[in-house]
């Protein structure tokens, strides 16, 4: 009987679950995100070695960045909430790095 009862209540939280994902999906985020490539510490000191072109955006939130020792040479720093609106000023013709904690 309660082997039964556990059962039951793991289906009920299954479909809930199911549901609630589901509900997500549909309510989606309509910014249709696009995946974006990684690019690890390693590869991006050896781009900046060889001299490419890489754009290094800092997109840390003001206190990250106020507390933070750690900084990148030649970065641009771009509050999150301004992104937006700076975009367009961004380059389109080289590789932009962002980083953020």
């Amino acid at each position: 009987m309660m082997f039964r009862v556990k059962f039951i209540c793991a289906v009920i939280s299954f479909f809930l679950v199911a549901a609630c994902a589901l509900a997500d999906a549909e309510e989606g985020d309509h910014d249709h995100h696009v995946p974006v490539p990684r690019i690890t510490v390693e590869e991006l000191k050896s781009k900046l070695e060889r001299g490419e072109e890489v754009y290094i955006l800092d997109l840390r939130s003001q206190h990250s960045y106020t507390t933070s020792r750690y900084r990148i040479s030649g970065d641009i720093r771009i509050p999150p909430r301004e992104l937006r609106l700076k975009a367009a000023a961004l380059p389109r013709d080289a590789e932009i790095v962002t980083y953020c904690t």
